[in-house]
């Protein structure tokens, strides 16, 4: 559970210091105590700015790091990982669009220290991902099941990786039950036993998620919106606080911070 807030960060890694949300943790991080120290690193820095250490290389980074909060980009993930394994360190991972064949290799790293995989470090939509699974065990599959996810004009990944990460929630009951669901763009006419995605790319939305149910006679819906992205930068600083508050070398789900998983 996530009863950590007196933890020390010690030395602070940000991969992705130059992005929006880099900035948000830098900015969240200087209203909290409990550090030592922020070290960045990013494609692009303003050494006018105020200043955490910058790195010039992912391994210095590593290397002078205490825990790494990675909110970077899936191109860069590589070499994240390149660097992790020489000087492994305590992980969140808020970077979206992963590719699958990168899970392996996080996994290895896992041997040695703790990392979160968190592709949405808001808590409520921790909650909803996890309810989503428990909707999924108990509504008859007489139900059609979209997620409809709204996202600002300039994301890059689609789908999210928050609706994603909803749909495999549900697809891994629905294994569990002996069923064998898909996902993927939405189908006329319906095609059985899929889950249909629908994105839109418009405004500056920070995240809206909903998963949608519809049978023959009603419609259920269960729904996420984030109205600050600051809220990110927080769970993301306080998953970093869980995973060193002696947590042991494995790949951890922020549902596990929560103490989620351990609810029937």
């Amino acid at each position: 559970m996530l009863n950590n807030v007196a933890v020390c960060l010690g030395h602070v890694g940000i991969i992705g210091l130059s992005g929006r949300m880099g900035q948000r943790i830098v900015s969240a991080l200087e209203k909290q105590r409990g550090f030592q120290s922020v070290l960045g690193y990013g494609r692009r820095w303003d050494e006018s700015g105020k200043t955490p250490a910058f790195c010039t290389s992912l391994d210095e980074l590593f290397e002078k790091s205490s825990v790494v909060i990675d909110f970077s980009t899936a191109s860069l993930f590589p070499d994240i990982l390149d660097a992790a394994l020489k000087n492994p360190k305590p992980m969140v991972v808020g970077t979206t669009g992963i590719e699958p064949n990168m899970l392996s290799r996080i996994e290895v790293i896992g041997r040695s220290v703790p990392i979160v995989v968190a592709p949405n470090t808001s808590f409520g939509a921790v909650i909803q991902r996890w309810m989503v699974g428990k909707l999924a065990a108990i509504l008859p599959n007489t139900y059609d099941i979209d997620i409809v996810e709204h996202h600002h004009r300039h994301k890059k990944d689609f789908p999210s990786g928050t609706a994603n990460a909803l749909a495999d929630a549900m697809i891994h009951v629905k294994k569990d039950q002996g069923q064998d669901f898909s996902t993927g763009l939405g189908t006329s006419p319906r095609q059985d036993g899929r889950i249909e995605m629908h994105g839109l790319r418009c405004g500056h939305v920070f995240g809206m998620h909903e998963v949608i149910w519809t049978g023959m006679d009603d419609r259920l819906v269960l729904g996420h919106t984030v109205f600050s992205p600051h809220i990110f930068a927080d769970g993301a600083i306080a998953l970093a606080r869980w995973v060193m508050n002696g947590q042991k070398p494995g790949i951890y789900g922020a549902e596990d911070a929560l103490g989620l998983t351990n609810l029937a």
